[in-house]
């Protein structure tokens, strides 16, 4: 089968097709092949159906199979094995997915805890700060994800399952982008130090480097406002989880400015340094302000339920 157009027939929806045709003819599909390379958009909405059709089928238990925003790998393999396509031919995701295949390997975010913390404490000026600002940034997304993907799986918080369904992907999608700017902000860096060395595009290379600890900085309000929701209506047990997610968002922003400015005012071109500051400081401020909300609630909630010794309100 040759699919033409997948925004009109997904690849779940051609396998799916097949297998109730072929089950009318008293058989069944024991398995599938992709020839070729795949998008990785058609494998993560395969991922996504198969997980809706697995928490359909327990609906009467009064409780969820999987939140569908897990991490893009376990959608992926979701999609691998219901469709089952390691079953006919090997399917290696890295070989398979186009964007996998072209991608740069990363360096940073491929590291240990350790090797990483090895590499930013040594003598080299790369990885700094704002690699560690859009890590901590990601950290506050996956927290969110993780509280939202907990919450689905609680039967005493279904009146939240469909708010956390929607929470999770948004933040699982977050948490890939700024994993993606730690090697970013790095390799930004290293082209601003070959153009000096060079002595030629110095102003675009700073430039450049401004524009990752900026993109950084813009999505760390949603970080925010995640976090406080899920520690709003998210279980009650991961609430700790809740306000650490928030104090992650707090702590990326503020990094993610300091970066901001600092190249800012390497600019040769004032007008442009001063109106990206202005906007970034802008951006910090309401970032602190929902991220200090949450925390300070979080706060005042455990320390409630600690003195009254009502556990489940903390981990």
């Amino acid at each position: 089968m040759n699919l033409t157009d997948i925004s009109v027939t997904p690849l779940h929806v051609a396998f799916e097709t097949t297998r109730r045709e072929v089950e009318k003819l008293g058989y069944r599909v024991t398995g599938s092949e992709i020839v070729g390379l795949v998008p990785l958009s058609c494998m993560l909405d395969a991922g996504r159906y198969y997980l809706e059709m697995q928490n359909s089928g327990m609906s009467g238990t009064g409780r969820m199979a999987v939140s569908p925003g897990l991490p893009e790998r376990r959608l992926v393999e979701a999609a691998v094995r219901s469709m089952g396509l390691r079953d006919v031919a090997g399917f290696d995701p890295a070989s398979k997915i186009i964007e996998y295949l072209v991608a740069d390997e990363p360096v940073l975010s491929g590291m240990t805890c350790r090797d990483f913390a090895d590499e930013l404490s040594s003598d080299s000026p790369a990885p700094g700060g704002g690699s560690v600002a859009a890590l901590i940034a990601s950290l506050g997304a996956a927290l969110s994800a993780m509280v939202a993907n907990l919450t689905v799986k609680s039967r005493d918080c279904r009146a939240a399952w469909d708010e956390m369904r929607e929470i999770a992907p948004k933040a699982q999608s977050l948490k890939e982008d700024l994993l993606r700017a730690i090697d970013d902000d790095t390799a930004a860096f290293n082209v601003f130090m070959d153009a000096v060395r060079k002595g030629e595009g110095v102003q675009e290379a700073m430039h450049a480097a401004a524009a990752v600890p900026m993109s950084v900085l813009e999505r760390c309000p949603e970080i925010a406002s995640l976090a406080a929701s899920v520690a709003a209506n998210g279980l009650p047990a991961s609430l700790s989880d809740a306000g650490v997610a928030a104090s992650c968002a707090r702590s990326a922003s503020e990094g993610a400015y300091f970066n901001v400015v600092i190249n800012a005012a390497q600019f040769e071109d004032r007008a442009a340094a001063e109106a990206l500051i202005a906007r970034a400081a802008a951006i910090l401020e309401e970032t602190s302000s929902i991220a200090s909300s949450v925390v300070g609630d979080v706060r005042r909630r455990l320390e409630t339920s600690a003195a009254s010794g009502d556990e489940g309100k903390g981990k």
